[in-house]
């Protein structure tokens, strides 16, 4: 499997419990062909709650700290590492020292508004130098991630991606509007966009972006729907597979949703519900060769830059 949104560098900075990285890295090794690597940012307030981060934000810094203990790890999946939200980065110049530090995707907003765009949460669009900065972003060859951002902001985003034919994008962990109005699900227009593009979906295992049920039975049936409309609209070799993995919160005592996709238990199952739908062949592309064609191209063009 290849899981195209996993907090992993959130969690190594914020989690200090031995144990439990020790367990996370084991299935991380154990289930991953690779991962998209992110560390997310919310606004102060949320950062602080959530994560128990105060004061002021040095993404460079965090960035740094966590790639570094990443490195120090014992890792074997292919990785991208990935920021989310990118209320706290200066400006190009910083994004460009942070390529440097080994960041090779963006997400440019949360579910808040900043200086760059609009998450969910608002209903304002790409700013002027969110514009600069998402060019800047395809400049370095980065993958430049749609999940979180608004309409106003994806259609934003979209139209600087049509004029850099060949540029890397996808929305790693959405689902899908027209089965389930979450706001952070994707519309039918919106897919017929991002695929316009070249881009790929990212079909995340969240029950709340699944289905209002909680009921695990009724989630797996409802998050095949998702999978066969997004092939549908995306063609078999756009459509991949995140977690967003969850876990971590219960050992920040921080209370959600409960998620019957546990960490990578689930990858077997995931396996048997959508061979109920797809060949064998059509399985291992959702579940990590299309996602492993992402990393391909990230990781081939920023060679071809040294």
């Amino acid at each position: 499997m290849y899981d195209t949104h996993y907090d992993l560098l959130t969690i190594l900075y914020v989690i200090k419990n031995k144990e439990y990285i020790d367990r996370v890295i084991n299935n991380v090794n154990s289930n991953l062909i690779g991962l998209n690597a992110n560390l997310y940012f919310m606004n102060s307030d949320e950062m602080k709650n959530e994560l128990g981060i105060i004061g002021d934000i040095d993404v460079y810094d965090m960035f740094k700290k966590s790639v570094d203990i990443y490195n120090s790890l014992d890792i074997k999946s292919k990785v991208i590492f990935s920021i989310e939200g990118c209320d706290y980065i200066k400006d190009i110049y910083e994004l460009e020292r942070l390529y440097n530090l080994g960041l090779r995707a963006i997400l440019l907003v949360w579910n808040n508004e900043n200086r760059y765009g609009s998450g969910i949460k608002t209903d304002k669009g790409l700013t002027s130098i969110g514009r600069e900065f998402i060019q800047k972003a395809i400049d370095l060859n980065m993958g430049i991630d749609l999940s979180h951002a608004n309409e106003k902001t994806f259609y934003g985003i979209i139209d600087v991606l049509k004029n850099n034919k060949g540029s890397i994008c996808y929305a790693s962990h959405s689902n899908i509007y027209d089965i389930c109005n979450n706001p952070r699900n994707l519309k039918y227009e919106q897919l017929i966009a991002l695929k316009e593009v070249g881009g790929y979906l990212g079909l995340v295992m969240h029950p709340p972006f699944i289905t209002d049920s909680l009921d695990y039975d009724v989630i797996k049936s409802e998050f095949l729907k998702h999978v066969k409309y997004a092939v549908g609209v995306m063609g078999i070799d756009r459509v991949c597979i995140a977690s967003d993995n969850l876990e971590f919160y219960d050992e920040l005592k921080v209370e959600r949703e409960g998620n019957p996709f546990k960490q990578y238990n689930i990858k077997d199952d995931l396996n048997r519900l959508l061979r109920q739908e797809f060949s064998k062949e059509e399985v291992d592309m959702i579940m990590y060769k299309n996602a492993l064609s992402i990393y391909e191209r990230i990781n081939c063009s920023n060679e071809d830059k040294k």
